[in-house]
């Protein structure tokens, strides 16, 4: 099958243990029309700040976590309650015209941003970051080839805590 665009999938499942490029929060696009499952573990904040739109913010917490996990499970988030940052390096040697991301499963609302400019919401955050209390469903967000610079990109995802209810 040959795909209209380039098709970047956020890790789909649950015992993937691909972390080559974890240390460093990137991954690399070989080509346009082709199909990429993005590594496990990405770059993880807890500090919920609209300046995590940029990936370096958040790649100075040094922690990797998978989007897929619960936090609250993990010792060090346990009575954490608030929004999380999700970032990764997507490096596209070239311009390689529309893409899209999935978001095979979600908690609560994402906000999905690209080189530090929100492109989609699943649901609205209000100003204090919450969203409505109901279980995501999956998402195809299109990236514009206009937004896309050959070189490094960056991809950063804002979720919501859904144990809380």
């Amino acid at each position: 099958m040959i795909l209209p665009y380039c098709l970047i999938i956020i890790v789909s499942c649950f015992f993937c243990f691909d972390s080559a490029f974890a240390a460093e929060c990137s991954f690399t696009v070989e080509s346009g029309n082709k199909a990429y499952e993005l590594p496990r573990f990405w770059c993880f904040s807890t500090n919920d700040s609209i300046d995590n739109a940029d990936i370096r913010n958040i790649k100075k917490s040094g922690r990797l976590f998978s989007p897929n996990d619960n936090w609250p499970d993990h010792s060090d988030y346990r009575d954490y309650r608030g929004n999380a940052w999700y970032g990764m390096i997507i490096n596209m040697p070239r311009a390689s015209g529309d893409c899209a991301v999935l978001l095979p499963r979600q908690s609560r609302g994402t906000q999905v941003y690209f080189n530090g400019e929100l492109i989609y919401q699943t649901r609205l955050f209000d100003e204090n970051g919450n969203t409505s209390e109901m279980l995501g469903k999956p998402a195809l967000i299109p990236v514009p080839g206009s937004s896309i610079i050959p070189g490094k990109n960056s991809l950063v995802l804002r979720t919501g805590w859904l144990n809380n209810f």
